[in-house]
């Protein structure tokens, strides 16, 4: 796997969790961070993936859109569980989490099995159920 920062890897039974902060996050910061989680599961042939991500702000709309298209095609067969924890304002955290829904429904929509939560035991048992 790359070296990125602000980046955890651990192996759960049934899954892959991975746990990353992005103080600005972008198409451009994320495009290493999923390729490198893709690239584990393929690596270990892992089909279930908890995503923990800890944004400071809200990514771009057209961003979300980019990134999550990559992902769909990137994690095909894959069920992703994504957990935000925001770790900016209480003001942004709703734009945060609406563009990150966003990105659900495109990625949805491109064939991926991806769902958001802000929750992470919620998105536990979503990921373990089928």
């Amino acid at each position: 796997m790359r070296e990125i920062p602000n980046f955890n890897l651990q192996a759960r039974p049934g899954y892959l969790r991975f746990d990353y902060a992005d103080a600005n996050p972008t198409l451009t910061s994320g495009i290493p961070i999923f390729s490198a989680i893709a690239e584990d599961c393929k690596l270990i042939d892992q089909d279930k993936v908890l995503v923990v991500a800890r944004l400071a702000k809200a990514p771009s709309i057209v961003d979300t859109y980019h990134l999550a298209e990559m992902i769909a095609e990137l994690f095909q067969g894959l069920k992703i569980a994504y957990v935000l924890v925001y770790d900016g304002t209480d003001s942004t955290q709703e734009k945060s989490f609406s563009a990150i829904k966003f990105g659900e429904d495109v990625a949805f929509n491109r064939g991926g099995i991806a769902k958001v939560f802000q929750n992470e035991s919620e998105a536990e048992k979503w990921l373990m159920s089928s």
